[in-house]
């Protein structure tokens, strides 16, 4: 008998150790379980009272059965305490040990359960008790489970940013970079800071579309009476004007054979002076007007703004106007950089400066996005914009605040430039949300085959014009190089031809009686391009010790004081703008009667913009190159870009200054 009680003892501690160590990793999984609450309580925002009353109620279910398991397993041991005869002593220790497994819910408890599950189904009930398994084990299996759930909750806490998964896509954004519940509002921007903006494909269906007409060109008498043999010799003569595509119209040689208004007549002829046209326009403006998509290729300074915007204005005015509701626009004019876009806006507003049915309205980085809203809540046909700006607009209030169902013209100007600084992602994303059907042009002065293939996928049978494709320099513009065997003999040289600048520039003024006076209004400035922004900012310095005034600017200028420097440069007669090459496109400035290139250009069409800020319209210009003799690559785009009498005349500065 004695030997029955010995074995009923080592079994019953051997059962009490296994409850030991299961209780052990219990409360290991418990302090998780605490964690894991705590932790998503502070990544969740105050949860809506009507919303945490139902995952509250499941909440108390689960907690409910939770006693209740626990109950049974406490008289299950007491069952088995009576069957092993255990003394009043160790049975007062086991039911201490017991006591320390329950575990009170209180109202704070319960506040937090009812944030972590609010996104959650419910509370994960625990199974029925079984008697072949370990009513613990059972919990602890269900606390695990509950664990998955609420990381899974957890996860999804993103909501605090208020917006759509499928325009924003957080990059590693984890749990641990939430922080508490009083920093929401930052943590909003910072995450948002972060996000890659994704804007939603729109799928028209054509009886959701609104009709608009694309052709508006009627071909005058003289036009139609042209033979084919004479339209090639007028393209031969409008600068070798080379054609792809089918059913390109014939080219135009003045303004009356477009068909255009009156108005707009008076406008170009009387106050802009423009009496013919270049032959960029004489080609793609009857094939724009006739409503397909071209792509036009020609030099800088050739006119191509006006080719695209007449065409659009007259589209714009041909269709129903914007209803109270509706934003617009029905226009878009893509721009690669904040200074062209301003530019093209300026034109545009000289053609509705006085027509109060077409509104204009400009959105770029830099510049206050709450004033660019609040045009565009009251409603504009043409949004000239870069494309990093309006795919902000596009994501705002979840896509709610412009609307592009009514977009059926897009333009690109300066397409090789917006790809050169890699919008392309944007580009694409901006076609998608746009009708199928628009009308889109593509202007360029190069064109790569990035531009080309993006070309086929977006346009439609479009109609390819170059304008003089085998010398895209423009050839006003007088093109030299100097070689130079240091960064020293380089500065040198360039404070050389501004010296030598200077002296052209006041070859209009005479001394009277030991005072300068101005014979001649002529105003001759000049740009200096280089590579990079500490170039820019070194060389700043250096003239200003030389006794040079250059006006800087380049991005990482404040945007005031960028404008201001520009502002100068254009008021100021005889001035030097000291920039870097990002800035080479969207500067219209006709009196710049040279450019020096400090730093070698790394691609032909850069080298071919950079040029293109002199010699504007009908105007000459001169572009130096100050290459270093080790730039090989720079040398070559130079041989391919100057003509053969410049190559000849190579070197032409003296090696040091003349007295």
């Amino acid at each position: 008998m004695e030997t029955i009680d010995l074995k009923q003892t080592s079994d019953r501690e051997s059962l009490l150790e296994e409850r030991r160590k299961k209780l052990a990793r219990w409360k290991l999984k418990k302090a998780q379980f605490d964690a894991q609450k705590e932790k998503a309580l502070r990544n969740n925002i105050v949860t809506n009272s009507l919303e945490a009353k139902q995952p509250v109620e499941k909440f108390a279910v689960g907690q409910e059965q939770v006693k209740e398991n626990l109950r049974k397993r406490k008289n299950e041991l007491e069952k088995l305490d009576k069957r092993t005869s255990i003394k009043p002593s160790k049975k007062s220790k086991r039911s201490k040990r017991k006591e320390k497994i329950s575990f009170e819910f209180d109202d704070n408890d319960e506040a937090e359960a009812a944030s972590v599950f609010r996104l959650n189904e419910g509370f994960q009930k625990v199974p029925e008790y079984d008697d072949e398994k370990d009513p613990l084990d059972v919990f602890m299996t269900s606390l695990k489970t509950q664990e998955i759930s609420s990381k899974t909750t957890s996860h999804n806490v993103g909501n605090i940013l208020d917006v759509d998964d499928q325009m924003v896509e957080l990059e590693g954004a984890e749990d641990e970079n939430i922080g508490d519940t009083t920093d929401n509002f930052n943590i909003s921007k910072i995450a948002k800071l972060k996000a890659k903006k994704r804007v939603k494909q729109i799928n028209y269906s054509p009886e959701e579309l609104e009709r608009f007409q694309k052709n508006f060109y009627v071909e005058s008498e003289a036009v139609s009476s042209m033979t084919d043999i004479e339209v090639e010799e007028l393209r031969l003569s409008l600068d070798n004007i080379n054609i792809k595509g089918t059913g390109c119209p014939k080219p135009v040689t003045k303004w009356s054979q477009l068909g255009l208004s009156t108005d707009i007549m008076t406008l170009i002829t009387g106050k802009l002076h423009f009496d013919s046209l270049t032959p960029i326009q004489s080609q793609a403006l009857p094939a724009i007007m006739s409503g397909r998509d071209v792509i036009g290729i020609s030099k800088t300074g050739s006119g191509k703004t006006i080719s695209y915007l007449l065409p659009l204005l007259r589209q714009v005015k041909a269709q129903r106007s914007l209803s109270k509701h509706e934003t617009g626009p029905l226009g878009l004019i893509l721009a690669p950089t904040r200074e062209l876009a301003l530019q093209i806006h300026e034109e545009v507003t000289k053609f509705t400066g006085t027509d109060a049915s077409i509104r204009s309205v400009c959105c770029t980085g830099g510049s206050e996005m709450k004033k660019q809203i609040t045009d565009l809540k009251r409603g504009a046909e043409i949004v000239v914009a870069t494309p990093g700006r309006f795919i902000d607009i596009l994501t705002l209030n979840d896509g709610k605040l412009l609307s592009t169902k009514r977009i059926t013209f897009v333009i690109m100007d300066e397409a090789d430039r917006l790809f050169d600084l890699g919008f392309e992602p944007q580009i694409t994303q901006i076609m998608k949300t746009v009708r199928p059907d628009k009308q889109c042009v593509l202007f360029s002065a190069t064109f790569p085959n990035k531009l080309r293939s993006f070309a086929v996928r977006v346009l439609r049978s479009p109609i390819s014009i170059t304008i003089n494709s085998k010398g895209l320099v423009n050839e006003n513009v007088k093109q030299k190089f100097k070689i130079c065997h240091s960064d020293d003999e380089k500065f040198e040289n360039l404070i050389q031809i501004a010296h030598g600048g200077n002296k052209f520039f006041d070859e209009g003024q005479t001394e009277i009686d030991g005072e300068t006076s101005d014979l001649d209004e002529t105003d001759a400035k000049a740009i200096i391009f280089v590579s990079s922004q500490q170039i820019c900012d070194l060389i700043s310095k250096k003239l200003t010790n030389a006794g040079i005034v250059a006006y800087a600017i380049h991005a990482g200028k404040p945007y005031q004081e960028r404008l201001m420097n520009l502002e100068k440069f254009k008021r100021e007669k005889n001035s030097i703008l000291l920039c870097t090459e990002v800035l080479s496109r969207g500067l219209n400035v006709p009196e710049v009667s040279l450019v020096i290139i400090y730093n070698a250009v790394k691609t032909f069409a850069q080298y071919v913009h950079t040029t293109g800020r002199t010699a504007r319209g009908s105007r000459s210009g001169t572009a130096i190159t100050l290459l270093l003799n080790d730039e090989l690559s720079g040398a070559y785009i130079l041989t391919k870009a100057m003509r053969d009498d410049e190559l000849k005349a190579s070197d032409p500065l003296p090696s040091k200054r003349t007295s």
